[in-house]
């Protein structure tokens, strides 16, 4: 700011001290003694206005009103008992009519005595204005400006709505015949400044007679600035007065447009000459306003109840695809491209821990992930809006912006999970009224820069780039509906799976007691089934059919307690507690290739056995990944001509990764997702022995170790299983053998 600089919105304008000419104002304190009076009060006076002044206004009326005043003071006094009301009565004074306003603002009572013509035929039209206010459907405001122009008798009457940046556009208007029209026109913030707006919240009506009229001070002998906020008569700033000269204006008038408590617009009236509109013609007018403003209201209820309608229509499809889909990120991936639609956005994304979601985005994930954070890293609000974001960080972002304008809302309050919305540029020209920029003038007496008036209100044009239509309040209405409906989903996943878990521990405590009855209570009568296969097959003498039946029972047997042991080591493996440590597994992978070979009798030197990783795991618990492992990988390539079985460990990914390589009978494609089940044996393993067990072990056991397994299987090739440890960060010790000489 530069010094000595005087600013529109630091004026006091309702401080000003005087009143227009078309009426005389009297302020009185609480015991009735005048403590101001307009200095035009000399008019009806023989004597010094001054010499009223701090004397109770009984002296004023008998010296002014005379006969007139009793229903001066009765009125006066009606209103001393209402503080809060504000009453308007008609008199007569000196032969002519006054309006007498009578108020209490502060701790001062104010009578305004206001001029009054004395015909008035337009209040028997109200019927016929409000009629045509109802009937006026889209075209509104156009039908408020013709009737308010029809009263006030002014040329040009347009509506004029504040826009989300302060400034304000002329969205309808009514003129006289060969004027200029400011339809559509955009007017600059300053051009009413914050102190004139909160005046118009207060006081909805204000008026300038005539810009060049005489005005006069309000005679005090205290030192007091009375607040003329809602005095009809009060004088307009020299700034703004300078204003309506150059924009041709004589004469002016405004009435606020107040939408659910709040300041949207105004009904602007200018007029080429003087022109005074009384208090009765200005509160038909104020009363067509918020006759408009209720008409307003019940449309946008009635778009508001339509809109309603299509979220919660959005809202269901949501919830059911959630329900269907049994996933909160795959239900909301399917709504995506309504929810485009429903807030007028070009794309959409999610952002999510465990992936992301994009819809005619034009960028890939990883491209939305650094926009994530580079947005994270600027703002901490949980709903961000900007219709120009592009414009404003393309050359801070190191992604191809595919948009101008973004929404983005958080879901959790981690802000790991958000919602995006976003919208292409849209290149368009705005006409404002005259070039809308700030001027100061300097005045080298006070040595003080004061605010000028701009000069010309011709259309000037220009072509706005990089930005989008911007967001409206019924668009983060549905994004917030839209998120609360993932929150209440999410909240009702997490209660399903904690029922969830509930039950499978209940149902694996069960398993784990039937695993232990099964095993133990099947042996003694197992074992008896045993000895009498063992006897028959001893006293057989021969006979084959003996023989043979007896050698079926101890080989069903023998099924049986493998079956039994396989059972309870599938339990064990879920409930086992134990301490990781790192593990030497070459020895452990040498004895069960041993064993292996020996008992499908296949040559040693057919299994090769590379660099054996150590891991970070369980001993007893890695025997037996790695017996299920390689002993089917042995056992399923042992009726090949030439087996051969790879073992190979490598580091991929900080994980230490196991491969088991065969070329045996391999595995069909639409079984893999089988293998893991419990006694599931495949279609092509009928001629080996097995109880389908091994590898829902190895999945288990797996499980406990946070590993990964990956099947890479070909029918007549052979398979590969990739088996992966967590924790790669294998200690110098380890890989250069020297635990050993610990040991």
């Amino acid at each position: 700011m530069v010094d000595n600089q005087i600013l529109c919105e630091q004026e006091p304008i309702h401080l000003v001290g005087r009143i227009q000419g078309f009426g005389k104002s009297l302020i009185l304190d609480a015991d009735l003694t005048v403590v101001g009076i307009s200095a035009n009060f000399d008019a009806w006076l023989s004597t010094a206005v001054e010499s009223f002044l701090e004397k109770n206004i009984i002296h004023l009326a008998q010296a002014c009103f005379q006969e007139d005043w009793p229903p001066i003071e009765e009125f006066l006094q009606k209103n001393l008992n209402a503080p809060n009301v504000r009453e308007t009565l008609e008199i007569t004074l000196f032969g002519r009519l006054f309006d007498l306003c009578v108020y209490q603002q502060d701790a001062f009572i104010h009578l305004d005595f206001e001029n009054k013509n004395k015909i008035f035929p337009n209040v028997i039209k109200l019927s016929s204005y409000s009629k045509k206010l109802n009937q006026s459907g889209e075209r509104l405001w156009k039908s408020l400006c013709e009737s308010i122009r029809e009263i006030v008798g002014y040329d040009r009457v347009m509506v004029y709505q504040f826009l989300e940046d302060k400034s304000g556009q002329v969205i309808a208007e009514s003129i006289k015949d060969g004027i200029t029209s400011y339809f559509g026109f955009r007017f600059p913030e300053f051009d009413i400044p914050a102190q004139a707006r909160r005046l118009y919240e207060k006081h909805h009506a204000r008026q300038t007679a005539d810009i060049t009229a005489q005005t006069f001070p309000i005679l005090s002998l205290r030192n007091t600035a009375f607040d003329l906020s809602f005095s009809n008569l009060r004088a307009l700033s020299p700034i703004h007065l300078q204003y309506l000269a150059n924009a041709g204006a004589q004469a002016s008038l405004s009435f606020s447009i107040i939408v659910q408590d709040e300041l949207w617009g105004m009904v602007t009236c200018q007029h080429s000459e003087a022109r005074h509109v009384d208090y009765n013609e200005r509160a038909l007018a104020l009363f067509l306003t918020e006759f408009a403003v209720n008409k307003h209201l019940a449309v946008v209820l009635e778009q508001d109840l339509e809109l309603d309608r299509e979220i919660a229509a959005l809202e269901m499809k949501v919830k059911e695809n959630i329900l269907l889909k049994s996933n909160v990120l795959t239900g909301l991936a399917a709504a995506l491209p309504d929810l485009a639609k429903l807030i007028s956005a070009d794309g959409i994304a999610v952002v999510h821990k465990d992936r992301n979601l994009l819809y005619n985005t034009g960028f890939n994930s990883q491209e939305l992930d650094r926009l994530h954070s580079y947005i994270n890293s600027l703002h901490d609000k949980p709903i961000l809006k900007d219709h120009n974001f592009a414009f404003k960080h393309r050359d801070d972002i190191d992604i191809p912006l595919t948009f101008a304008g973004l929404c983005r809302l958080d879901i959790d309050l981690t802000r790991s999970f958000s919602l995006y919305a976003f919208r292409k540029e849209v290149i368009f020209e705005e006409s404002w009224a005259g070039k809308p920029e700030k001027l100061m003038t300097y005045d080298e007496t006070q040595h003080t820069y004061y605010p000028s008036p701009r000069q010309s209100f011709e259309a000037w044009k220009q072509a706005v780039y990089g930005t989008a239509p911007r967001w409206k309040t019924e668009n983060i209405l549905a994004l917030k509906r839209i998120r609360q409906v993932v929150r209440e989903s999410i909240v009702q996943k997490s209660d399903e799976i904690s029922n969830l878990n509930q039950e499978l521990i209940q149902l694996n405590n069960a398993l784990d007691t039937y695993s232990y009855t099964v095993t133990h209570d099947l042996k003694n009568p197992l074992s008896s089934i045993k000895l009498s296969g063992q006897f028959l097959r001893l006293k057989a003498n021969d006979n084959p059919l003996v023989v043979k039946s007896a050698d079926n029972i101890l080989h069903a047997v023998r099924d049986m307690e493998g079956m039994m042991d396989k059972i309870l080591e599938f339990s064990k493996a879920k409930v086992y507690q134990f301490t990781p440590e790192w593990i030497d597994v070459a020895n452990i992978i040498k004895n069960i290739v041993e064993t292996g070979a020996n008992r499908y009798v296949i040559p040693f030197e057919s299994i090769i056995i590379e660099r054996t990783l150590p891991i970070y795991g369980e001993r007893s618990l890695l025997y037996q990944l790695f017996s299920n492992v390689i002993g089917n990988a042995i056992k399923y390539s042992s009726k090949e001509l030439h087996p051969k079985i790879v073992i190979a460990s490598a580091v991929n990914n900080n994980m230490v990764t196991y491969y088991i390589t065969d070329n045996g009978i391999g595995i069909d494609n639409t079984e893999l997702e089988k293998v893991y089940e419990v006694f599931k044996r495949m279609s092509n393993a009928a001629g080996f022995e097995g109880s389908g067990v091994g590898m829902a072990i190895v999945k288990r056991i797996l499980e406990r170790f946070n590993g990964q397994i990956d099947i890479r299987s070909k029918v007549g090739v052979g398979t590969t299983i990739a088996i992966s440890f967590p924790n790669a960060d294998i200690p110098a010790e380890w890989l250069n053998g020297t635990h050993l000489e610990e040991q």
